[in-house]
């Protein structure tokens, strides 16, 4: 269960973080279109962990391998802007964003289904036909 305070500072620095990746990596991460999904903190405002979708690049786990690595530097920027409001500033962790590829996964999977038109009868005949089946299964048991 988050508190208002959790939630409060977990928006607060999803925001800041979109902006730092927006407008101050130009050359110091890889060219690729990084955004902030979702972010959490812990009970004790410790951890921070961020969600990130990556976007026009061929090896994400490689730019979050980079993110990872400047993830010390994106802390003290961070800092810079919202160490007024908060007393700790927290440990970064960045992970990815799969929840994208789920959904199409989920998509293309429920597209692949193959209903049967409505206009067939599948009433009671159907259910016959399962009945028998299964009274064929007891009898060889």
């Amino acid at each position: 269960m988050n508190t208002r305070r959790q939630r409060r500072v977990a928006h607060l620095i999803q925001e800041e973080v979109a902006d730092i990746f927006q407008n101050d990596t130009k050359g110091i991460l890889p060219k690729a279109l990084i955004t902030v999904t979702h972010t959490e903190v812990t009970a004790d405002l410790s951890i921070a962990k961020i969600y990130l979708s990556i976007y026009a690049t061929q090896d994400k786990k490689e730019v979050l391998a980079d993110i990872q690595e400047q993830a010390k530097w994106i802390r003290h920027q961070l800092a810079l802007r919202i160490g007024k409001q908060i007393r700790i500033m927290p440990e970064l962790r960045f992970l990815l964003d799969d929840t994208l590829e789920q959904a199409e996964k989920i998509e293309k999977i429920l597209k692949s289904i193959e209903i049967p038109p409505e206009d067939k009868d599948y009433g009671l005949d159907a259910y016959k036909k399962l009945d028998d089946l299964e009274g064929a299964k007891d009898e060889e048991e």
